[in-house]
């Protein structure tokens, strides 16, 4: 059990309330009341939450909340007088039905009675106080201990001895009631089984053959009576036969026409064939005469169709060879008109230009004389200005050199503020030296501090590592650490083991209890099976019996009304004098459902034992497979665990027996801790000096960077101090520079300007005399771009006047030689019209084209028809002839193939038996009557066949079962002698399940007695070691001595938290105290020579020993010191009990 959470409130003792969560709690809670009657206010909380044990100091109306967690889950308690409230993993709780006490009990397996030992509170009181009378708090300490414990031990054993000796009682009355035979009676028993046995077997065989030769009587007669019923539908069949004969023979004759119908039905086609093309052969030929007819007329037409046609072709190729003229007439008249047509508007052309050219040469000749006026104005005005030219290159480089004496001017301003900065640079660079100069200085100091520091450190550390390094320490605390988590591994797999044997114990108790069950399941098995067989011949012979009744009563009515002369239906015999029914039992219906209901019943109870014994045949195989399985399990797992501690260095374990191992394991660990502990706290120690050493060593890496930073910062400074001085200098010698060269630019261009008249002392004059020099460049610019438009104009005018002169010539002449070509075209245009119109008068080639073309037209679509025509007819002509010449040729053929078929037909006929064709056709019948005729024959076939070998079967049965001979008695005797039979056996079987009952009974009470005697002498050796423990413990120092052992041996697992490597002894002259520190020699020292905290210490675990007896062998949950004012407890005190995984409380 864990407590997760606790709530008080409502209580008078104390005002608010009390509400404490330890799941998000460590180390050490207050708890604050006033009071000494309330410090055990707690537990009387947890009584009254968990017991409902109600308590004044609560008071009337106290309200608790618990949370606590146990193997079956997490629950939530809210309880007070009025109301309960229980949560399960979060949801409602159901006690079902039990009371609130019993089920916590039963939940957190603790006992309210003994709740106070569960939780240690209450009892120590602070070291201070323990100084004050050190002796007197031992003895007592320990007294009181050790007989609280013996009390409890002593009042324990003698309900415990109580117990025992009543449960013993009862087993002795037990095994007393176990009823078991004497070995001479089941001897006897034995004896009797073995002979009813054989008995019992003997009468079960003379029973079967007793039914064996019932059956072989009862088949014999059977298939007599099958066999003489066969033989009469036989005899019935064979007449059915002999009157089919006569329909047989038709039958035949029909089925011979049928394989000759295909050869018949050939001839007939060919025949009907032949007769169709005769016909076709006539009417051809009465139709040649009138095609021949047809074709000469055709011929006449055609001829003169081609002689119309001829003389309309010679026609049209004379006119074509005109109309071919005439379009040349045509085209010739047509480029002549056009020819005259382009000549009078050359000519018209020529006129109006030689118009224009001599009006263009009027005009440029005015132009000439212009032109000359204005050559001359402009050339005296250059002369009078011919200074300007210069302007023209010149004035663009005194604008450069204006510009340059700008730059001059800012460039001397830019150097003087320049300077101004430099100095100021200059300055500041001087402060900064020194300033650095200042930091370096402090550094060195810093760097040798850490220096002085370090080495102290580093001689500290040397002395901690002794010879050894940090590697080794480390490597040996890791296999300290990996040896422990293999202990607690192979403490695990003990652990394991240890179930694994009470799972083998377990497994092997259900083994031998299965097999028990097994040899009873098997006896009955055995009966049940038995029964079933005799049920089941019961049933067989009463339902032969049964069968026989039921065939006799459905034939008395023919044998009542059976004649003289004719065979019995029952027996076959044809002489009864008289109609005899036979008479039976009529209770033979009601017999046959018992022994059925019987056999079912048998069955069933077969089936059932049949499936108890599989049960129990699986479930010894499955307890076998798991305790084979066990078995290797454990083997292997004792070995593995044998394997590893060997690995681990620890000896003994494999003269011990496994219960014993735990404790040696836990013996190791505790040694291997302490060890690890030790190299903890040493490898702590030099990891602190270690990482001090690096941080000394990282300060004096910063103090030596940041002191190269700074020299390096000083060299900089100094550099730049000397960079700003050169640059001053510089910039002084640039200034005087640029000041001798703008003198010099300026007196240049004063000179430059006085060229033009023009009066500049200074730059700025210059600058505004330039506008008047740029407009005298662009005057004298125009001037020359003017004369020069003017000579080329000139020279352009006087070109053109001569080239006008020439063409105006030239164009008088060409006028007058076109007027004589247009005269000359005239007269050939009127002499091509005289001799078209000659050639087709006034009508166009085109109507004269229309006219023949539709003539040759006409004419040559007559010839065509004409010729179609004849060659149509002239074709019908020939493919009738064709068609008359291919019938003729095939019929023949045809004729002979008819001979031929006809003659093999005919031989055909002779084979099968007809005389001629008259007779095969009557022999034809229809398909229907074919079919009817077939299906009768094979009726009658098939019922001869399935009759005759039913008959045949019968008669060898009947000749097999007579040859075996099996009896000589009849029937009535054999069913006398198998009642007799049947009870003997009957009683046998009786006498034989008795006797198996009676075994089985002896052995199952053999086992139950052997079982509890066992369980017997268990409880006598467990009741005798109880009286013993008590006698002892009455003697006189015995309850203390006990109750102080116990004690020692729960506590001394615990003084290893607050002492390291402590150990609780108990000697003979009382409580010893062994500690690796004590200077005794053997470790052990007296509880008077320790100190107070020691003493404090034992004590704490001596209480949380008893606490953890109490408990029922679990770690308390709650440890509640009493802390009184200006007192405090030991420094280890808090530490142990938190390694513990206690939950402390300190009442103040």
């Amino acid at each position: 059990m864990q407590i997760h959470a606790f709530g008080l409130s409502r209580v008078p003792a104390f005002l608010g309330q009390w509400d404490l969560d330890f799941d998000g709690r460590s180390g050490v809670f207050p708890i604050s009341l006033t009071g000494e009657k309330n410090v055990a206010l707690f537990l009387d909380a947890l009584k009254f939450a968990l017991f409902d044990v109600p308590s004044e100091k609560l008071g009337e109306n106290p309200e608790v909340r618990l949370g606590f967690s146990t193997e079956e889950g997490r629950f939530e308690i809210l309880r007070s007088p009025e109301n309960t409230e229980i949560r399960k993993n979060g949801m409602p709780f159901d006690l079902q039905a039990a009371p609130f006490p019993v089920a916590m009990a039963r939940i957190t397996h603790l006992d309210a009675d003994k709740l106070e030992d569960t939780l240690f509170y209450d009892i120590l009181s602070t070291s201070e106080s323990l100084t004050e009378n050190a002796d007197t708090l031992a003895s007592s300490l320990i007294g009181n201990v050790s007989e609280s414990l013996g009390n409890a031990i002593l009042t324990q054993g003698i309900e415990v001895s109580q117990q025992k000796a009543a449960l013993l009682a009862a087993s002795q009355s037990v095994i007393d009631g176990i009823s078991v035979v004497s070995e001479e009676e089941e001897e006897r028993l034995n004896q009797q089984l073995i002979k009813a046995g054989v008995s019992h077997a003997a009468l079960q065989n003379e029973i079967a053959q007793l039914k064996d030769s019932m059956d072989w009587l009862i088949r014999i007669n059977m298939l007599k009576d099958e066999a003489a019923r066969l033989s009469k539908q036989l005899t019935a069949v064979n007449g059915d036969l002999s009157r089919f004969d006569v329909k047989k023979n038709v039958l035949e004759k029909a089925l011979r026409a049928d394989a000759l119908a295909p050869d018949y039905d050939a001839l007939s086609k060919l025949r009907v064939y032949e007769k169709e093309e005769g016909k076709l052969i006539a009417e051809l030929k009465k139709s040649v005469p009138m095609l021949s007819e047809r074709v000469r007329s055709a011929s006449l037409a055609y001829a003169e169709a081609d002689k119309n046609f001829k003389s309309v072709l010679e026609n049209y190729n004379e006119k074509c060879v005109t109309l071919e003229r005439v379009r040349e007439l045509d085209e010739k008249i047509e480029a002549s008109q056009i020819q005259s047509k382009h000549l009078k508007e050359e000519l018209f052309n020529e006129q109006t230009a030689a118009r224009l050219l001599s009006e263009e040469s009027t005009r440029l000749k005015n132009v000439l004389s212009q032109l000359t006026i204005r050559s001359q104005l402009l050339n005296k005005k250059m002369d009078d200005l011919s200074m300007d030219k210069l302007l023209v290159e010149e004035l663009e480089e005194y604008k450069r050199l204006l510009d340059e004496i700008d730059a001059e001017v800012i460039r001397s301003a830019e150097a003087e503020e320049t300077q101004r900065e430099l100095q100021k640079r200059i300055e500041s660079s001087r402060s900064a030296l020194l300033d650095v100069q200042n930091v370096i200085a402090a550094l060195k100091n810093e760097e040798l501090a850490v220096t002085g520091e370090l080495s102290m450190k580093e001689r500290m550390l040397f002395k901690s590592l002794g010879t050894e390094g940090v590697g080794t320490l480390a490597a040996e605390l890791d296999n300290q650490n990996e040896r422990l988590n293999a202990l607690d591994a192979l403490q695990g797999r003990i652990v394991l083991l240890a179930e694994g044997y009470d799972r083998f114990n377990q497994v092997k108790a259900e083994l031998e209890s299965t097999k028990h069950a097994l040899r009873l399941a098997t006896v009955a098995l055995n009966a049940a099976r038995q029964a079933y067989i005799d049920k089941t011949a019961v049933v067989n012979s009463a339902q032969q019996a049964y069968s026989f009744y039921l065939e006799v009563l459905s034939l008395n009515e023919q044998r009542d009304k059976l004649a003289n002369g004719k065979p019995c239906p029952l027996c076959g015999a044809i002489h009864h004098p008289y109609s005899v029914k036979l008479p039976f039992d009529r209770s033979l219906e009601d017999k046959l459902a018992k022994a059925k209901e019987d056999a079912q019943l048998a069955l069933i109870e077969s089936e059932k034992c049949e499936a108890e014994f599989s049960q129990l045949q699986l479930q010894q195989t499955e307890a076998e497979n798991i305790l084979n399985t066990l078995t290797s399990e454990l083997n292997e797992a004792k070995g593995e665990i044998l394997y590893i501690a060997s690995e681990l260095n620890i000896v003994g374990l494999r003269e011990k027996k496994p219960i014993t191992w735990a404790a040696v394991l836990k013996q190791k660990q505790t040694s291997l801790a302490n060890r690890r502990d030790d190299l903890e706290a040493r490898l702590e120690k030099i990891q602190g000096l270690t990482e001090a050493i690096e941080s000394l060593k990282e300060k004096r890496e910063d103090a030596a960077l940041k002191t190269a930073r700074k020299k390096e910062e000083q060299a900089s400074l100094e550099e730049a101090l000397k960079n700003f001085a050169n640059m001053s200098a510089e910039l002084e010698k640039n200034q005087k520079d640029s000041e001798l060269n703008r003198v010099s630019l300026t007196r240049l261009l004063e000179r430059a300007f006085a060229r033009f008249g023009l009066k500049a002392s200074n730059p700025a004059i210059m600058k505004q005399n330039l506008p008047t020099l740029e407009k005298r460049r662009e005057q004298w610019i125009n001037w020359s771009a003017e004369k020069k438009q003017i000579e080329e104009e000139t020279a352009q005018s006087e070109e053109a006047l001569r080239n006008t002169i020439s063409s105006l010539t030239a164009q008088k002449k060409s006028a007058e030689t076109l007027e004589k070509d247009i005269e000359t075209l005239t007269e050939q245009i009127k002499r091509f019209q005289k001799e078209r119109h000659e050639a087709i008068a006034s009508q166009t080639p085109e109507e004269v084209i229309a006219a023949i073309e539709t003539e040759k037209a006409n004419a040559t679509r007559l010839a065509e028809e004409a010729k179609l025509s004849l060659a149509a007819k002239e074709e019908v002509l020939l493919s009738t002839q064709n068609k008359i010449n291919s019938l003729e040729a095939h019929r023949s053929e045809t004729i002979k193939s008819i001979e031929s078929l006809s003659d093999a037909f005919n031989q055909k006929l002779q084979k099968a038996g007809f005389p001629n064709e008259s007779s095969f056709l009557s022999s034809q019948i229809s398909t229907a009557q074919k079919d009817d005729l077939m299906r009768q024959n094979d009726e009658l076939l098939e019922r001869y066949r399935v009759v005759n070998s039913q008959y045949e079967e019968k008669q060898q049965a009947l000749n097999s079962l007579q040859e075996k001979n099996l009896t000589t008695r009849t029937r009535e005797q054999l069913e006398e002698e198998l009642l007799e039979k049947s009870d003997l056996f009957h009683t046998a079987t009786a006498q034989l399940t008795s006797l198996r009952e009676k075994m089985a009974k002896n052995a199952n009470n053999k086992n139950r007695r052997k079982r509890e005697e066992a369980e017997f002498q268990k409880l006598q050796t467990s009741l005798e070691r109880w009286e013993s423990l008590c006698a002892n413990v009455e003697k006189p120092g015995g309850i203390a001595r006990l109750g102080l052992s116990l004690a020692v041996a729960y506590g001394s697992a615990d003084i290893d938290a607050f002492i390291s490597g402590a150990k609780i002894k108990l000697r003979d002259e009382g409580v010893k105290l062994f500690a690796p520190e004590l200077s005794d020699a053997s470790g052990l020292a007296d509880m008077k020579t320790i100190s107070a905290d020691q003493r404090f210490f034992v004590a704490l675990s001596l209480l949380l020993g008893r606490s953890e007896l109490f408990a029922r062998r679990s770690k308390p949950e709650f440890v509640i010191l009493k802390q009184n004012q200006n007192e405090a407890f030991p420094s280890q005190t808090f530490t142990g009990l938190e390694s513990l995984n206690l939950t402390i409380g300190v009442a103040r």
